[in-house]
């Protein structure tokens, strides 16, 4: 069985400055393996009082999906449903399942849709563009289309019925789901979006200093893209055998769709592991979807693995079928030569450990860059230039060494950040919310500064601004 190590202290304090540096240079407009994508918000509202609208979320692995109608500023959520999504292949496939969900009596969807999509405004109505397919799901004959105007082309050539469709990704939906649209300028300067689950991305508001007139500015980053860290060997093993090699580097390295294939490299150490062990590659098989994070199966104690192969639970470093096993794994007591609990353990800390980083990065960045006066007016001309340097040019990685807790020489009443968080890895892996924690604290982020928020419904809810404006108090 192979060994697995964690990132040093170090290691991660250059892997937080290289982030911070990434977002430093693509906030100037360089590119870099974030993103930065910058999404204009609707100011008008596309549904009227008491019409019946639907919103879909579509995520790395689950489907959620409800009916809503807004009146006297609130929106009403009703006939929730949740369940495991297919396999994506194409653009039939994709549209086809669309078309099955879409209930008869609305003419307007918002669809939330957890991919790599460039935002563009379609006569008043958000759509975006996929541009990077993601999670193994190819969408073939979808790249570079607006999705809204996809569907809308095919519901109308199967039913000859038209209806508007807006769509935005999942990190803009979630960083919407909390914020009323008469909110403080400081509120929404405060608040993070994080995904961590099947797939990983932040999203964030930027402040007045970087945008010209709109306040309405969310970015995603895109941040399973940031690929300026130390590849594990079994995440380069991953990356050759997907389909989109080269792509989403970190969100192979910690995210729910993949943390389980890691382990299964690691017990048994077979490179050919996706050939000969699984009979055929579960991301193209779509059976992931099927065994998604978080939600148990009818039969737990029993798996089937490859082509036939019956698996108990029992039985000592089998191998997984989802990061929700690899979770209950972890909890298990190691006893005896069993490596198996050891190594699920050190792979959910070890993507905690690469998260923090980004939560870190996002924080320092947003807080020096809110805080530069104050920085200039200290006492400390050292961290003055810090300050400075965060703000005018990309020399932030080489001045990080000198002094890292670079956050304790701002005001102490920075406000705190608000990180509201989506993904059964995050609020269910075993451990994981408290490992983050622990590593933030040593990756120069104060006690208190950070609060990690839970909101029901947040992919419905998200989706719903993006055709519906509310009041301060809008959503129920």
């Amino acid at each position: 069985m192979a060994q697995i190590s964690l990132y040093s202290l170090p290691q991660l304090k250059k892997i937080r400055d290289n982030f911070i540096n990434e977002l430093i240079l693509a906030a100037r407009g360089e590119k870099t393996s974030l993103a930065f994508i910058k999404n204009s918000l609707p100011l008008k509202p596309v549904v009227a009082d008491d019409e019946l609208f639907q919103l879909m979320a579509i995520g790395g692995s689950v489907f959620h999906m409800a009916l809503a109608k807004k009146s006297k500023n609130k929106i009403s959520l009703q006939k929730k449903v949740k369940f495991f999504l297919p396999h994506f292949s194409s653009r039939e496939i994709f549209c086809k399942f669309f078309l099955e969900q879409l209930d008869p009596r609305v003419n307007t969807v918002a669809l939330n849709l957890a991919y790599h999509l460039v935002p563009s405004l379609r006569h008043g109505l958000v759509d975006d563009r996929l541009v990077i397919p993601t999670k193994e799901q190819p969408f073939s004959g979808l790249v570079n289309k607006l999705i809204g105007q996809e569907l809308e082309i095919y519901v109308f050539e199967k039913l000859k019925r038209r209806i508007r469709v807006a769509v935005a990704n999942d990190a803009i939906c979630l960083l919407l789901s909390t914020l009323p649209s008469q909110s403080r300028s400081s509120q929404r300067l405060s608040t993070v979006a994080g995904i961590v689950g099947a797939g990983t991305n932040f999203a964030f508001f930027l402040s007045p200093c970087q945008q010209a007139e709109n306040e309405n500015i969310a970015v995603n980053l895109e941040s399973g893209n940031f690929d300026k860290f130390p590849p594990t060997a079994t995440g380069k093993i991953i990356d050759q055998n997907s389909d989109q090699r080269g792509q989403q580097l970190l969100e192979k390295e910690v995210s729910g769709n993949y943390l389980y294939r890691h382990y299964n490299l690691l017990v048994k150490h077979s490179p050919s592991l996706w050939d000969t062990t699984w009979g055929i590659p579960l991301w193209r098989s779509g059976l992931q979807h099927q065994q998604g994070f978080g939600v148990r199966n009818p039969e737990p104690s029993r798996r089937y693995v490859g082509a036939g192969s019956l698996v108990n639970r029992g039985e000592k470093n089998r191998l997984l079928l989802s990061t929700f096993e690899l979770s209950q794994q972890a909890q298990l007591h190691p006893g005896g030569v069993n490596r198996g609990v050891t190594i699920a353990r050190k792979l959910i800390e070890r993507s905690a450990s690469l998260i923090a980083c980004q939560i870190a990065g996002i924080y320092l960045f947003k807080t020096c860059r809110e805080n530069k006066k104050s920085a200039q007016d200290t006492d400390s001309r050292h961290m003055s230039r810090v300050a400075a340097n965060l703000m005018d040019n990309a020399r932030f990685t080489s001045l990080m060494h000198v002094r890292e807790d670079v956050s304790k020489h701002f005001k102490k009443e920075v406000t705190p950040f608000k990180f509201i968080m989506e993904g059964s890895l995050f609020w269910h892996g075993w451990h994981y919310q408290q490992f983050v924690e622990d590593y933030l604290k040593k990756l120069a982020v104060r006690k208190n500064s950070v609060k990690f928020i839970n909101v029901k419904n947040s992919s419905l809810i998200g989706a719903s601004r993006l055709i519906a404006k509310l009041g301060r108090n809008g959503i129920i």
